[in-house]
């Protein structure tokens, strides 16, 4: 379940972030939708693949229709049809007739909804939707909140998900239980954590520090029961860099917090 989530490579990370950038537009989303209803409608009833593919004009023309009037180029439709793609999510043929078998005047390509992919990303990873949709309203979040700052981290599991800690290069950013320090010993650049949190570090220093230097963000561990970083503890003590995009977990089991980690690449 999540665990198996917060354990993902930092490839599969990767795969994950493309594969959510894809569905984050409410055009591919319908095209999406369009060409799953396709399939549905059609597999049944025919054998050939022909028949539920649906070719850019055919797009072009359900997106105009007086239910969704959606208005964009036709280069805009394959561009969004080729998004879809490279995550897998659509296939492409190329075909000489139409959907209703229709013969084209020349062959073109044409799309179609890729079930068996959307089965393996959904269920082999494990993945809630509920989880999939946090990950998604957190890195729009984090995308709005890097305008003005240059690290977002936001709790992401438990009591205090949804608060954020954020900072610039200048700043250094200390993560803990509100029981390990008193609220004015850090200031603003404090993360503070619920009591909830049984497992995070309850030493009088905070259980993580964040901090830029040459060029790179990282973090130093002072807990007692560890922090894990693409689900390997990392060395305490000691500065370690610290992954865009990624995902840190303090502590282990169910009284632990996953935090979620995103900043603005140096230039």
């Amino acid at each position: 379940m999540f665990s198996d989530f917060i354990r993902l490579s930092k490839i599969e990370r990767e795969e994950l972030k493309e594969f959510l950038d894809a569905l984050d537009n409410d055009t591919r989303i319908v095209i999406l939708e369009m060409l799953e209803k396709q399939l549905r409608d059609n597999a049944k009833r025919y054998r050939s693949i022909n028949y539920y593919t649906l070719n850019i004009d055919e797009i072009d023309k359900k997106l105009r229709s007086d239910d969704l009037k959606i208005e964009i180029s036709q280069v805009a439709i394959r561009e969004h049809c080729n998004q879809l793609m490279d995550v897998g999510l659509v296939g492409r043929i190329k075909s000489k007739t139409d959907s209703k078998g229709n013969r084209l005047p020349t062959e073109v390509y044409s799309y179609y909804f890729n079930m068996a992919m959307f089965d393996c990303f959904f269920f082999e990873n494990q993945l809630f939707l509920e989880e999939i949709q946090s990950y998604m309203r957190l890195y729009a979040e984090n995308l709005e909140y890097k305008k003005d700052y240059d690290c977002v981290i936001s709790v992401f599991t438990g009591i205090n998900k949804g608060e954020v800690l954020k900072l610039n290069k200048d700043q250094r950013g200390y993560i803990g239980r509100d029981s390990c320090y008193p609220p004015d010993k850090y200031g603003p650049e404090s993360l503070l954590l619920s009591p909830d949190y049984e497992t995070v570090n309850k030493r009088h220093e905070p259980h993580l520090e964040i901090f830029y230097e040459d060029g790179e963000w990282f973090m130093i561990d002072n807990s007692t029961h560890g922090t894990f970083s693409y689900g390997k503890e990392i060395e305490k003590g000691k500065p370690v860099k610290l992954e865009n995009d990624s995902f840190i977990q303090l502590s282990r089991g169910p009284k632990s917090v996953v935090l979620y980690v995103s900043y603005n690449e140096p230039t």
